[in-house]
């Protein structure tokens, strides 16, 4: 193959992956369930979920990868030696060599593309490192609802989420945000990593890296530790690890009270271990092959030396030590346990994202995934105009009326029925719930636009008030805090906070009580 057929080659490949936005996929996985006449009303979910995706992408970047010379001094990840036998022995670790492409990583390529996609749209025109930093946690904090820490039994049936289920669901726990923050900050050439104390207490305490220092966020407070003399309001300057570690009462300010204070103390944090996020998407060859190849618009970050970055914070004061963290390799074992009550959960989850509804396309009627479409458009930035995430968003929107009579007329699905038809009743029982996350969501992409009254109405009546006790309610409450906070209006932002009672309260108190504090003026008074 000459040199221009190996660059038309590869853009090609790389046209199929910018049209492989996640729609195809979902919707491919619902036509190769049809194909084989399955009776699984969840089998596309599970295809979705696994990356089964068009072989077409695969194939391009392998015709690609044979015409190039490929390095032999290629060697895996050492600080991969450090992990417990089990995760070094899966097969995504024992394969990091392997110079060619499979559809799964399609699904991975495509998982690369919206954290790129998100962390630009999001840090926008921002250079200064801490903002860019700042901009994208508090994107995940708004985003990725924080769900309560699991009893022992409902640990062993919480999903394996992998990040991309992450963005499509919008909802996890603290180690879920810390997770995304980390990876979008990846793709912004940002370090972030997670700090295990002396104490071995749980934290979700994370330290940016930026000039030898480590600057903190907790992702269970979805906050920066706000530094000396200065409150936690937008912009103030953020502690890092050495100010927090010599300094006990930076951290005592952030107890709520005597009975509920903030469970780290400086000595805890005088030797800290720096855990590295390395997916093994990250370590392999061919990724990095491929991200070599990469450049302007096209250019996402596909590899990461995690070696090196250890280097790096071990020359950080109070850095003991510097090793990968387990919870991506976890993650991938726990969805290769295919028929646990864990993966059963976000079959069942991914199921009302890919509900179908009738749809004309060129005056041809179709059915199309739109909560799944909205979504997708959503995390791409697309907020406005024709096929984008308001408009699959609003198109879900239909009356309660209606969809009573869709369900009553459709009735349960009965033996001998196509399978498009037993989806189609399937999708009407999930009508309600894809409408109540479609009102939600819509609150979000105005906060995005910045039209903070419309994403009031949207969090506090067509959320709040339609579902009190709903999936959103404690994300709804907290982002109708901070569209009132964005309004300057900053006693209904502060009563919005402290009517937070989930997971997310003491982040939530903390931020009305920074409010409390800061000085009035016309800005943040009503």
């Amino acid at each position: 193959m000459s040199a221009r057929q190996s660059d038309d080659t590869l853009r090609y490949a790389l046209a199929l992956l910018d049209s492989n936005d996640g729609v195809d996929a979902a919707e491919a996985a619902q036509r190769e369930s049809d194909r084989r006449e399955s009776s699984s009303l969840d089998e596309p979910a599970r295809r979705l979920i696994y990356g089964q995706i068009p072989s077409s992408l695969a194939d391009q970047l392998n015709r690609w990868l044979g015409s190039q010379k490929t390095p032999d001094d290629w060697k895996p990840e050492s600080l991969l030696s450090d992990l417990p036998e089990p995760l070094r022995e899966l097969p995504a670790v024992q394969n990091l060599g392997d110079k060619r492409f499979s559809n799964t990583d399609g699904a991975v390529l495509r998982e690369q593309r919206w954290l790129h996609e998100i962390a630009s749209w999001v840090c926008g025109d921002a250079s200064d490192d801490l903002e860019r930093g700042r901009r994208l946690f508090d994107w995940t904090i708004r985003n990725i609802q924080l769900d309560a820490a699991p009893g022992s039994d409902e640990e062993q049936a919480r999903p394996p989420y992998l990040p991309w289920h992450l963005l499509a669901l919008g909802h996890g726990q603290a180690q879920d945000r810390a997770w995304l923050f980390m990876l979008l900050a990846r793709q912004q050439a940002l370090d972030v990593v997670l700090l295990e104390p002396a104490s071995e207490e749980p934290t979700t305490l994370l330290g940016l890296l930026h000039d030898d220092q480590l600057y903190l966020f907790d992702a269970q407070l979805g906050a920066a530790i706000p530094g000396p003399q200065q409150d936690g309001a937008p912009g103030a300057p953020i502690a890092t690890l050495a100010q927090v570690a010599e300094d006990d009462g930076l951290l005592r300010r952030l107890d709520l009270d005597a009975e509920h204070p903030y469970p780290l103390m400086s000595s805890d944090l005088s030797k800290v271990v720096a855990v590295i996020e390395a997916s093994p998407v990250y370590l392999e060859r061919r990724m990095a092959l491929l991200e070599a190849r990469l450049v302007g618009d096209e250019k996402l970050v596909l590899s990461f030396d995690a070696s090196a970055l250890a280097v790096r914070l071990k020359a950080c004061s109070h850095v003991e030590k510097a090793e990968l963290w387990q919870l991506p390799f976890e993650r991938l074992q726990g969805l290769a346990q295919r028929k646990s009550r864990g993966v059963k959960r976000l079959v069942s989850e991914m199921q009302v994202l890919m509900a179908e509804y009738p749809h004309v396309v060129k005056k041809k009627q179709e059915m199309a995934m739109a909560l799944w479409r909205g979504r997708v458009q959503h995390l791409l930035g697309r907020f406005t105009g024709e096929s984008s995430a308001n408009y699959f968003y609003q198109f879900t929107r239909i009356s309660d009326a209606d969809i009573e009579r869709l369900a009553t007329s459709l009735g349960a699905a009965r033996p001998g029925e196509p399978p498009q038809m037993a989806r189609y009743s399937r999708s009407v029982k999930d009508y309600p719930a894809v409408k109540r996350d479609s009102s939600y969501w819509l609150g979000l992409v105005a906060f995005e636009r910045g039209d903070y009254v419309t994403a009031l109405d949207y969090f506090e009546k067509r959320t709040l008030e339609a579902s009190p006790d709903g999936p959103w309610t404690a994300a709804a409450r907290y982002n109708l805090g901070r569209a009132y906070e964005a309004l300057g209006r900053r006693n209904e932002a502060i009563a919005a906070y402290r009517g937070d009672d989930s997971a997310q309260r003491p982040g939530s108190e903390l931020r009305a009580r920074w409010l409390e504090q800061a000085p009035a003026t016309d800005a943040n008074e009503e």
